[in-house]
């Protein structure tokens, strides 16, 4: 003779509720791939239920909510490989393995040429790295011979012709802006007069006349080299450079030039005389300061050349140099914006 089930009427409803429950929660996992595992932990907990009929619904369903976190826990643990603390983002190196055997082909192109690819980049990568490393280190020993040439522990050398021919065509299709400071640098025949874009006396607000003839000669580089006349002219410094930034971003524009093609060089100070002589020159020292944050933060260059600076290289006026300074700061810029 058939058994009738125990309390049927009774047992119905609750199972229908954790099959629900069940069902919702365990869907994610059917959708994984995870169905026998997901019918297992179903199957546990109606079993639950009918072994334990007399509990109330909520305890019933309490249950198979447990259940379900319980086996998610387990997921977490012996699938992936994660604890419950991890954020979820790290893959485990089966499974990094496993992805990368199922990706498809036919979508991501030939996985050894690929391979190849990134084998090129690394090392393009690398050999960049390695030149800019060359790179600093000439730049250092250059400095360091120059420095003590301006200190006179060594001999001070003045380039012969070929050298200057050598610095001129290290320049290049760079362009040299700025006022009588830019200027200076093919008066005293170290670059050529081609090379430079200057205006006498003018600060940075007033410097668009050249813009035109400078996107004649289209340059590959623009160098900034601009004198005292800004620290007299502008009341702040956050005047000063809106309208650097501003004559800098109008020659980029026109130019088509990346910031990393930009080169300001330093506000070299006027001498002791002047700047005792000259509130407004005694501020040189926090403008050049307020350039170098302007380089820094917008990607420019900027090419500290203060140290070229001597005493008794000033000309009479206490604010331009003379020959002496232009020959050993034209080796320097030279080789800083070499490529």
């Amino acid at each position: 003779m058939k058994k009738e089930p125990l309390h049927l009427k009774k047992i119905l409803p609750i199972c229908a509720a954790a099959v629900i429950i069940s069902a919702v929660m365990g869907t994610c996992y059917c959708l994984c791939g995870i169905v026998g595992d997901t019918e297992s932990s179903g199957t546990e907990g109606l079993n639950y239920l009918a072994r334990e009929d007399e509990r109330d619904v909520r305890s019933a369903i309490d249950g198979v909510n447990e259940a379900q976190l319980d086996y998610e826990a387990s997921l977490g643990s012996e699938e992936t490989g994660k604890t419950a603390d991890d954020d979820g983002l790290d893959l485990t190196e089966e499974e990094l393995k496993q992805n990368g055997d199922d990706i498809d082909t036919e979508s991501t192109g030939d996985m050894s040429a690929s391979k190849e690819d990134d084998s090129v980049s690394l090392d393009t990568e690398d050999d960049n790295s390695h030149e800019n490393d060359v790179k600093v280190s000439n730049l250092l020993s250059l400095k360091e011979s120059l420095l003590a040439e301006v200190e006179g522990t060594i001999e001070y050398h003045w380039m012969d012709e070929t050298e200057v021919t050598a610095c001129k065509d290290a320049f290049g299709r760079a362009a040299l802006i700025g006022d009588s400071m830019a200027q200076a640098a093919f008066e005293y025949d170290y670059l050529r007069e081609s090379q430079v874009f200057y205006i006498r006396g003018a600060s940075v607000d007033e410097m668009t006349p050249v813009l035109e003839p400078l996107s004649q000669y289209y340059p590959e580089k623009a160098v900034f080299f601009k004198g005292l006349n800004d620290c007299n002219h502008f009341a702040t410094t956050d005047e000063f450079l809106e309208c650097y930034i501003a004559l800098i971003e109008e020659v980029r524009a026109e130019n088509e030039l990346a910031p990393e093609e930009i080169y300001v060089c330093s506000l070299l100070p006027g001498n002791a005389a002047i700047q005792a002589e000259r509130d407004d020159l005694r501020r040189s020292d926090i403008f050049d300061e307020a350039l170098q944050v302007m380089c820094t933060n917008i990607g420019y260059h900027y090419v500290d050349t203060k140290w070229l600076v001597r005493e008794d290289w000033y000309l009479e006026d206490g604010i331009h140099m003379n020959a002496a300074f232009y020959n050993l700061w034209v080796q320097y810029l030279t080789a800083y914006i070499k490529d």
